[in-house]
């Protein structure tokens, strides 16, 4: 709806102008009539103001100097003047400020509704005029962000090798002149209840906005992409300003943790990367930065690491071996709690390695599970990956990996003491694991069929079908594992390691050891111990 205010001195050419103007169908209403000019000002101060009908003249604040006003408060404003014949030459001089039409007293219904008319219409084509260019800007802008944006998502699938100074001005509209890179990454998570649309967008925007102030003197430009995860910034900087950066990353993240709460959003960390001179080293900035993110696996969420941590110090390669080594026999006899066990023994081991790092941690629990999957030989491997990945990633402490790593490893080793319930073979696993438990005991094969319930014949032709190997051949390989066991990881002498293995017999032992290893127990002692 258009407004119209209308000022004039005679109180009877304001209630004409208002009964003869048809402002329903030209869709105006007037918003005021007022006597003076002085009160005329004060409606278009206080309210937006479309069209002013005035007298030219008028005591206190005279027409030409509320027009005056009115082209300084609300030049939008489009000014109709009315005046009689004696006083056309003020007529003449309004409308060089601007004026958009002239009524003469007294006035006619005609020559006032045309004069609106084209008032209104050069209003509306006005606004529309701003309309399509308002659309034209924020399209414009939408998709220059976008253009922008593709930087960080590049960068995440590796796209951005080689980049040059040029390519990054003109292909992502990223501005630099001189100084360094850094990408920062925020690490967040959803809290149980998990946030939703409105808080996650809440939250994106807080942290825009404050890491847009905070950087403001350090960095020339400043591009942000979010995923599922938290978000990835790429900035340029000032020469000499890394210390600014770092400081401006930690009120950053400081003055975000105090909504966290009220989002149901927890942040875990922000990993800054390590400076880059040039373009072409943004992707080990960004993997620095990525790598330190995950710190607060062990030194807790809300903190700002600025380290680089992407040397490799825990030697995952001998746990994952050892992890390895303790989950075959829970795998062979489907032990939940063996099975536990070895993961929680991976725990203890990954503490006492001394340095590590907390996306190397990380990395070895993925490890540890894909190995596990592949082994179980399940259906659906990768859709229990990923989904363990996702579970790993909302974690927020080694602790909490462990744990995870740990339930996996019992419910899928419950799935396969399932599957083999009715399985007619059910004997022999029953057989392995009394064995497992009781090889360092005298064993015989009537034992342990006697312990699974079977006569020895039919127990002997029913464990090589499901082995492949006779009983003492299997025997023998389980004592030979777990002597390998004691001589790399203690220093029992050879003949200690013969009898908690369940031999009586060095020579017997060392005779067999040999011929299986091709080395005696002495000499793989000093190989592999």
């Amino acid at each position: 709806m258009i407004s119209v205010v209308i000022a004039d001195d005679e109180e009877r050419i304001c209630r004409l102008i208002t009964a003869l103007g048809e402002w329903d169908r030209l869709g105006m209403r007037v918003s005021a009539a007022v006597p003076n000019g002085i009160e005329a000002l004060e409606v278009i101060r206080r309210e937006r103001v479309d069209i002013l009908i005035t007298d030219i003249r008028m005591p206190g604040l005279g027409g030409m100097d509320l027009i005056r006003e009115v082209n300084q408060i609300s030049p939008q404003t489009r000014i109709i003047i009315i005046s009689g014949y004696s006083y056309f030459e003020y007529a003449q001089t309004a409308i060089e400020y601007g004026v958009k039409g002239y009524l003469l007293k007294p006035i006619n219904r005609q020559e006032l509704n045309e004069t609106l008319q084209k008032q209104a219409e050069e209003i509306r084509r006005q606004t529309e005029e701003k309309r399509v260019i308002q659309g034209i800007v924020e399209e414009n802008e939408q998709a220059v962000k976008r253009i922008r944006e593709r930087l960080v998502t590049d960068l995440r699938a590796g796209g951005v090798h080689a980049l040059t100074k040029t390519q990054l001005s003109e292909n992502y509209r990223f501005r630099y002149t001189e100084g360094s890179f850094f990408v920062m990454v925020l690490k967040v998570c959803g809290r149980p209840g998990e946030p939703g649309p409105a808080s996650l967008k809440i939250f994106r925007e807080k942290w825009e906005e404050t890491l847009a102030a905070q950087m403001e003197g350090a960095a020339q430009d400043l591009v942000t992409g979010w995923d599922e995860d938290g978000c990835v910034s790429i900035l340029s900087s000032a020469p000499s300003s890394g210390g600014q950066i770092r400081r401006a990353a930690r009120e950053s993240l400081s003055r975000l943790v105090q909504v966290q709460e009220s989002l149901k959003i927890r942040i875990l960390s922000v990993g800054l990367g390590v400076e880059a001179e040039d373009p072409g080293e943004l992707p080990s900035s960004f993997e620095s930065a990525k790598k330190a993110s995950y710190e607060y696996l062990l030194s807790g969420s809300g903190q700002v690491c600025a380290d680089d941590v992407r040397k490799e110090v825990l030697g995952a390669g001998s746990l994952l071996d050892h992890y390895t080594r303790n989950i075959s026999p829970a795998l062979e006899t489907a032990d939940e709690s063996r099975a536990a066990d070895a993961a929680m023994r991976l725990k203890e081991e990954t503490a006492a390695s001394g340095g590590r790092h907390g996306w190397e941690v990380l990395e070895l629990v993925r490890q540890a599970a894909v190995m596990l999957l592949m082994r179980l030989e399940v259906s659906g491997q990768g859709a229990l990956r990923e989904a363990f990945y996702r579970q790993t990633e909302g974690c927020s402490s080694e602790e909490e990996l462990f744990e995870a790593l740990k339930e996996l490893s019992k419910s899928q080793v419950a799935v396969l003491a399932q599957n083999r319930q009715d399985d007619s073979n059910r004997a022999v696993r029953m057989a392995k694991q009394y064995i497992q438990q009781h090889y360092m005991e005298p064993l015989t094969l009537e034992l342990v069929a006697q312990q699974v319930q079977l006569t020895d014949a039919y127990f002997s032709v029913l464990f090589k079908k499901e082995t492949g190997e006779g009983f003492a051949k299997y025997l023998s390989s389980v004592r030979l594992d777990m002597a390998k066991r004691l001589l790399r990881e203690t220093s029992y002498p050879v003949a200690e390691v013969c009898r908690q293995v369940g031999y009586n017999d060095v020579k017997h032992f060392t005779r067999i050891f040999e011929k299986s290893c091709g080395v005696t127990p002495s000499v793989y002692r000093k190989l592999y111990g």
